[in-house]
């Protein structure tokens, strides 16, 4: 599993170590994947406009999640979303799903999961709104703080990229992330 070899931080932490060994100028990242704490030396310089941050329900069998029969089995990696399963569903058999979305996505068509969750964001970019069945409502399952936003991050003293990036930020998708990921760093 991705958190016991240093979770989603190791893909940022190689992109930060470029970035301080000038390899890169910035680095865009999905920011549910980038930790609530950043070091002193970097900073999220502009935040792209959000695309849905809801959870999605993906299945071939069941339109909804409320449909699964007892003893499903759902496919899922997020420690997130497998403690929201388990609240909501003791009863499900909540297995892991890796890989890229079309390899996830081929697990739930080849009937292994009787379904799978994915960020609608992901689905969505990919042109593949007809995969989703079904969206999360936030008082059912609530999505990873940053979820359905691209961050660019650079290191904080580069006064040059922070205004260069400055015309692409989206001032209200930057305050909401923002404010998810201080909530995060507040709940630690």
């Amino acid at each position: 599993p991705l958190r016991e070899v240093g979770g989603k931080a190791l893909f940022v932490k190689n992109l930060e170590t470029a970035l301080l060994e000038g390899q890169a100028d910035l680095a865009v990242h999905s920011m549910k994947d980038v930790p609530a704490v950043l070091d002193e030396a970097f900073e999220i310089a502009a935040v792209l406009p959000r695309e849905n941050p809801l959870d999605a329900w993906v299945s071939n069998k069941y339109p909804t999640f409320e449909s699964l029969p007892l003893g499903a089995s759902i496919g899922t990696s997020s420690l997130r979303r497998q403690a929201q399963l388990k609240f909501l569903r003791p009863d499900l058999k909540i297995l892991p799903c890796r890989g890229n979305l079309q390899t996830r996505l081929s697990h739930a068509e080849s009937g292994k999961f009787d379904g799978i969750i994915l960020a609608a964001s992901g689905l969505r970019r990919l042109g593949l709104d007809s995969k989703i069945r079904h969206f999360f409502q936030p008082e059912t399952m609530l999505s990873a703080a940053g979820q359905g936003a691209i961050g660019i991050e650079i290191l904080s003293d580069n006064q040059f990229l922070k205004d260069l990036l400055q015309p692409i930020n989206h001032v209200l998708s930057y305050a909401l992330v923002m404010a998810e990921r201080s909530m995060c760093k507040i709940l630690n």
